[in-house]
């Protein structure tokens, strides 16, 4: 057993060597021992006394003992217990000699009893399966394995101060020592109450993808915990405010996603949780929506070109009816326009339900229609009657249309000469509405596309950005239908018969009439009156 000092001051057994008054203490002098009997020393326990000539005695058991060298004749001693056992005091009895040592003594008696300040108290709170340490100093402990009462091994000295600490907290759970401290008295100290409580655990971890001024909401359910929300405005690391007992359980769900964006989770779920979580993952990313539709009409034809739809970047093929699905996804609330990029063999395809903004869901609504040429070959809009008149197919009029070509969209653009006016044919119904022109001729631009002006119209010609170039002969101009608004401007031409180069109005025309746009987008023109091709480049200048 570990020998422990107590709490009580270090008493020495001392033996003070002096000569009695006209002793003789010189050569030849006789010595004598000292020597006695121990009673009451506990079990495996010991104490240390100091002889008279300055020898420790170590006594570890009950009985005689005797110090192994000798003091001369008149030497004086005093005797006094160098150190005391553990939790026990010790007195000693005709330990001392004032007069002067005279013969061997042998009734140094030393006896020893337990002290009485029993140290102890309750251990509460302590999870199952865990267990306590405490101690009143570094070498006296006990460990602790179940609620209830306990006793430190040992006992300090009435008078003397102790101070009791928890040395190794239990796995899970934080033990705290109430009365810790304090002086030993006569009676038995049983107030040292040890109180312990399971260790709490956060749940956190890091955020990412989370659009500026969005919001995402997550939720914490665990065992023994209320349900806790937590809402996230920025990256980065986060943790909820409610943590989970220790060895519990955690389930982490997005309570509410933020707009047009969706949060998945990554490591949401924890059961027996023993350390702080900082594992969870939240990532978060737009939006994506399918685009599609479906397709009807097409041919089989073995070794033919497919029907190609584009929209912005993205193209899909299509060889066969059915369903379809361009391969990218579009962004949320974005637009979207789907043209044809290449028709198939021997076939026209054209589109309904081609554009839309603000896509918020998958789209599958774009419809493309195909006609084989053979059904081209019969009539497609015109009654034969000349006039003005938008209907369908057959019930239409044209008063002497000079210019077809195909439109952005797949229709049929119509210079329609002797009504001044362009007119479009939608496929593959052949259903005949009014472009751009009014019933009145003239040279009037505007915004509004039917409340423009041409006059004698005979050639066109669209750009890659969908503008429509009509040749104005009457006019001598060349004017512009712009792409998606429809407004009608004068490109180039001043207006009045002649010839000349230069920028837009500066240029002059007589009688322009066909046009194509070439490979680096030039409008090329036939001036009739003029007997010249002219070129205008994309920024409008004439050559």
């Amino acid at each position: 057993m570990r020998m422990i000092k107590s709490g009580s001051a270090a008493l020495v057994l001392l033996a003070m060597l002096t000569s009695g008054c006209g002793g003789g203490g010189g050569g030849g002098s006789p010595t004598y021992s000292l020597g006695g009997t121990v009673a009451g020393l506990g079990s495996g326990r010991q104490l240390l006394v100091l002889s008279g000539a300055g020898t420790q005695v170590t006594i570890s058991s009950n009985g005689n003992f005797r110090f192994p060298d000798h003091l001369p004749q008149g030497a004086k001693y005093g005797l006094v217990i160098q150190q005391q056992p553990l939790s026990q005091t010790c007195l000693v009895a005709n330990g001392s000699d004032s007069v002067g040592i005279k013969a061997d003594v042998s009734n140094i008696t030393v006896v020893c009893a337990d002290n009485p300040a029993l140290l102890g108290g309750q251990v509460s709170g302590l999870p199952a399966g865990a267990s306590v340490t405490i101690a009143s100093s570094s070498v006296s402990s006990v460990t602790v394995s179940a609620n209830g009462t306990y006793n430190l091994p040992v006992r300090p000295a009435p008078g003397n101060n102790y101070s009791v600490s928890v040395i190794t907290q239990p796995m899970g759970a934080t033990c705290v020592v109430g009365n810790a401290s304090g002086t030993a008295g006569s009676v038995a100290v049983t107030n040292i109450d040890v109180s312990c409580s399971r260790a709490s655990l956060t749940v956190g971890g890091d955020l990412s993808g989370l659009a500026l001024g969005q919001q995402v909401q997550l939720k914490l359910t665990g065992s023994g915990v209320p349900s806790s929300l937590l809402s996230l405005g920025l990256n980065g690391t986060f943790s909820f405010s409610s943590p989970i007992t220790y060895g519990g359980d955690y389930v982490v769900t997005v309570e509410a996603q933020p707009t047009g964006q969706t949060c998945s989770l990554g490591n949401a779920v924890g059961q027996g949780i023993m350390n702080p979580v900082s594992q969870l993952r939240v990532s978060c990313t737009g939006n994506r929506h399918s685009l599609g539709g479906s397709a009807t009409g097409l041919a089989s034809m073995p070794g033919g070109q497919p029907l190609v739809l584009r929209n912005g970047g993205d193209s899909v093929s299509i060889a066969s009816n059915g369903p379809f699905r361009f391969p990218a996804l579009l962004a949320d609330a974005a637009s979207y326009s789907v043209t044809v990029a290449s028709q198939p063999t021997g076939q026209t395809c054209s589109l309904t339900n081609d554009s839309g903004t603000a896509v918020t869901a998958p789209v599958s609504t774009v419809v493309a229609q195909c006609l084989s040429f053979v059904w081209r070959s019969r009539l497609i809009a015109g009654s034969g009657v000349a006039g003005h008149l938008d209907d369908v197919a057959g019930a239409a009029r044209f008063s002497s249309p000079s210019a077809v070509v195909v439109g952005p969209r797949g229709d049929l653009l119509v210079a329609d000469f002797s009504s001044s006016r362009v007119r479009m044919v939608t496929m593959p119904l052949g259903a005949v509405s009014t472009l751009a022109g009014s019933s009145v001729p003239g040279l009037v631009n505007s915004v509004s596309p039917l409340s423009a002006s041409f006059r004698a119209p005979a050639g066109l010609a669209v750009d890659a950005a969908g503008n429509v170039f009509v040749a104005d002969s009457g006019n001598h101009v060349i004017r512009r239908i712009a792409a998606g608004t429809g407004e009608v401007t004068t490109w180039a031409g001043s207006g009045a018969a002649g010839y000349a180069n230069g920028l837009g109005g500066v240029a002059q025309f007589n009688n322009p009439r066909g046009m194509a746009i070439d490979a680096a987008g030039h409008l090329l023109v036939a001036d009739t009156g003029n007997h010249v091709v002219r070129r205008i480049a994309p920024d409008g200048t004439v050559s």
